[in-house]
């Protein structure tokens, strides 16, 4: 007989219902439910609760999901007693084609998330500043010492498993919601929700996100554990996106995540700053996960002649395998939503990008209004490249721009931070398409998205003048300027950086980290203006704290792990090998923030 299998898809409000054979709709929290009479009405239609039987459904606000897997273990008889038992999110599922194959692994869950080269320890902290997930871990380890060396390798990983979200069979199912409960409870009753933060209201559940993590990451080693490369988010309506004010506003769009969030808020300032009385804006920000907090501090910023809205950019990521976007050093995820601007902001006839790690010191209005001859594009050549294709060991970086990307002339290799965009022109080339083919092509791109822009336009491009984006890092890392520009370049690349109309803060070295180096005064001015420079200021102190520990905390690893991977086979050897990799390429870009 074939085996069996039922997945739990979590609700917590309306929306496309999973109803079939194998997923099994579950309303989580209903026990303590508020949504509206006529959206609860619809739940109870359609789904069944997690408050039958055994249950911990009143704790759904602290337990968000994770009552629902209880709920599951409690009351197995209720799904049919299936060989298999999942779990996802009606915002997130697993592909057919992994479902079909569930019979041929112990466990499967989503491959693990990388979140900019930080471990799980430390995005933890960052995002809930709790000891609670150390305290959870103690308290796994008193139930089960052999999860000491697992959890504590699973915490230094920059590499985790998220969102809850699994398929097991039975019996492991059974030993994870022992585990799981046994540190839950415990947790559950120590934590004072009175004291807590909105967000920590739900510590059971992220400290379930990371237990779960430790548990499938302790499996890998002995047994059949699939990691699913494709996850699929549940298909929204793409906004259609309507310019406001017609061809009068200066159009620009912005993206950041939510780590990025406060010094997008910086940008949006200056642009406001510098603005000329009469002109129109209209800011669209695509949205990577901003939190509610960082939304209603960005849109404080906004007027009636300078609109702010937000575009929720998963809707034009749902079929997208969003594994191929390449990540590397401080990029995220978001510097890959350029390539879906075209299609975002259809309707438009042209719009100017910016990057969220700059400041505009000029009325945005006159580069806006750019004569772009023809061009579906303008923007700055790339004066670092100009320096590294005139080093004595040029020859990498010339053989990667003319053989991986393709470029006819290196040189015309522009910087991506600004651009003018011709939509209609845009679409009329398909670029969103040829990015994405492009990016499958090159495969691990060096400046992500930027280069794959570039190989796809190569050199198609209309120059603008270098005041439009100066990249305040070239003094620090080009070594003697004046022997890798020429004379034009120099002069007009200092000429700008005397008189510049954006400051473009790329590279690793920011001025939230380096406040002593030129033009980093710049930046803080226009944090003075967005009504949170004390926040900023607080956040700048944190995060020069993190790097200066990180950098000793990596070196030590790096030694252990080297030691390690001398001395071990195998797997572990490899595992180890990567970790010290990973550690390496932490200490040399901490080493060139605290350098800088």
């Amino acid at each position: 007989m074939p085996a069996t299998l039922k997945i739990l898809v979590c609700y917590h409000k309306p929306a496309k219902l999973y109803k079939d054979d194998i997923h099994e709709p579950i309303h989580c929290g209903r026990a303590c439910c508020t949504l509206p009479e006529e959206e609860k009405q619809w739940m109870l239609e359609h789904m069944r609760g997690d408050d039958t039987g055994e249950n911990i459904s009143t704790l759904g606000l602290h337990f968000a999901e994770t009552s629902a897997i209880y709920w599951a273990w409690k009351n197995y008889n209720e799904l049919g007693n299936p060989d298999y038992i999942g779990l996802c999110h009606y915002r997130r599922l697993f592909t057919q084609e992994d479902i079909e194959s569930f019979a041929n692994y112990d466990i499967m869950a989503p491959s693990e998330k990388n979140w900019r080269a930080r471990s799980v320890r430390e995005i933890f902290l960052e995002h809930h500043g709790t000891p609670n997930l150390e305290e959870a871990v103690s308290m796994l380890t008193e139930q089960d010492p052999s999860c000491r060396e697992p959890a504590e390798a699973y915490l230094q990983c920059t590499e985790g498993y998220y969102y809850n979200m699994f398929i097991m069979k039975r019996e492991i199912f059974d030993e994870y919601c022992q585990k799981l409960f046994g540190v839950l409870f415990r947790i559950h009753e120590k934590m004072d929700y009175a004291r807590a933060t909105y967000y920590n209201r739900r510590m059971p559940a992220f400290i379930a996100e990371r237990l779960t993590g430790i548990f499938i990451s302790e499996k890998e080693g002995r047994g059949r554990v699939k990691k699913c490369t494709h996850r699929r988010i549940e298909k929204s309506a793409k906004p259609d996106v309507i310019p406001k004010s017609g061809s009068r506003g200066v159009v620009v769009c912005l993206s950041a995540d939510n780590d990025y969030a406060p010094y997008l808020l910086v940008t949006i300032a200056s642009i406001k700053d510098n603005r000329h009385p009469g002109d129109l804006y209209e800011l669209y920000v695509l949205d990577g996960g901003l939190s509610d907090i960082r939304r209603k501090h960005i849109l404080s910023l906004a007027d009636e002649a300078f609109c702010i809205r937000f575009i929720d950019i998963n809707a034009y990521l749902d079929d997208i395998d969003t594994t191929v976007f390449q990540l590397r050093a401080h990029f995220s995820e978001a510097t890959y939503y350029r390539f879906f601007i075209p299609e975002i902001f259809r309707h438009f006839d042209r719009l100017l990008y910016l990057d969220c790690d700059l400041i505009v010191h000029h009325n945005l209005a006159e580069l806006y209004g750019t004569n772009m001859r023809n061009y579906a594009l303008a923007a700055v050549p790339d004066i670092s490249i100009h320096a590294a294709l005139r080093e004595p060991s040029a020859g990498e970086i010339h053989s990667y721009l003319t053989e991986k990307l393709g470029l006819k002339n290196p040189y015309s290799y522009f910087q991506a931070g600004v651009l003018l965009l011709d939509i209609k022109k845009l679409r009329g080339m398909d670029f969103t398409n040829k990015c994405l083919k492009r990016l499958q092509e090159i495969g691990k791109p060096l400046y992500v998205d930027q280069c794959v822009m570039n190989s796809v336009l190569n050199g198609e491009y209309y120059s603008l003048e270098m005041k439009w984006n100066v990249s305040w890092q070239v003094p620090y890392y080009v070594k003697f300027p004046e022997k890798r520009l020429s004379a034009e370049e120099y002069a007009e690349y200092f000429g700008a950086r005397r008189n510049p109309c954006i400051v473009h803060y790329s590279g690793a070295i920011k001025p939230w980290k380096n406040t002593e180096l030129e033009l980093a005064d710049l930046w803080w001015k226009y944090a003075r203006k967005t009504g949170f420079y004390e926040n900023l200021l607080t956040l700048a102190t944190k995060r020069i704290a993190q790097d200066i520990s990180a950098y000793r905390s990596n070196q030590i690893k790096y030694c252990w792990y080297k030691f390690l991977s001398n001395i071990t086979f195998g797997k572990a050897r490899r595992q180890y090998k990567r970790l010290r990799q990973i550690c390496k390429e932490h200490i040399r870009a901490t080493r060139d923030i605290l350098q800088g």
